[in-house]
């Protein structure tokens, strides 16, 4: 083989490679956009103070860090927890609520939950308060904790 040969079919190998370099910063491309703007958060924890025979209802206006998204975001819940709930048989149960209405609810013996994207959707002004089922037994500290997806509003579609 000479050396034009050689050169020749170097030339080609580096076409073939730059043509696979080329495809796979188009599908990069395509990956970044479609991430872009998608974020997994920790929504604020709040510490609520139950007192023993006594209903605990914080609405999501009276939580002291407000757990909900900024104005033009988006979030899809996924993960929820409360802890200090009694357990037993008969534990605490507290429904998580949104716009005064039950979105969700957990007790002292399931005290946590997760979901898929799109599943608990909240919207920008939208805030997540507790209310119990009834008085608590449990006394002191209950957290409120958790995780979000975060999207632009207009990105929603991201969520689905």
């Amino acid at each position: 083989m000479n050396v034009n040969e050689q050169l020749s079919q170097l030339v080609e190998q580096a076409k073939r490679m730059a043509d696979g370099n080329a495809q796979f910063l188009i599908e990069m491309r395509r990956e970044w956009e479609r991430l872009r703007g998608v974020k997994i958060i920790r929504f604020p924890v709040n510490v609520l103070q139950a007192t023993g025979g006594q209903p605990l209802t914080v609405t999501g206006e009276q939580m002291q860090n407000p757990i909900g998204p900024d104005q033009g975001f988006v979030w899809s819940l996924k993960l929820l927890v409360i802890q200090g709930l009694a357990t037993g048989a008969t534990p605490d149960v507290v429904n998580f609520t949104s716009r005064n209405l039950i979105i969700w609810q957990l007790n002292g013996n399931s005290f946590a939950q997760d979901w898929g994207k799109g599943s608990q959707i909240l919207y920008p002004g939208e805030l997540m308060g507790v209310a119990s089922v009834g008085n608590m037994t449990a006394t002191g500290k209950v957290i409120v904790h958790g995780h979000a997806w975060q999207v632009p509003a207009e990105q929603i579609g991201k969520l689905l």
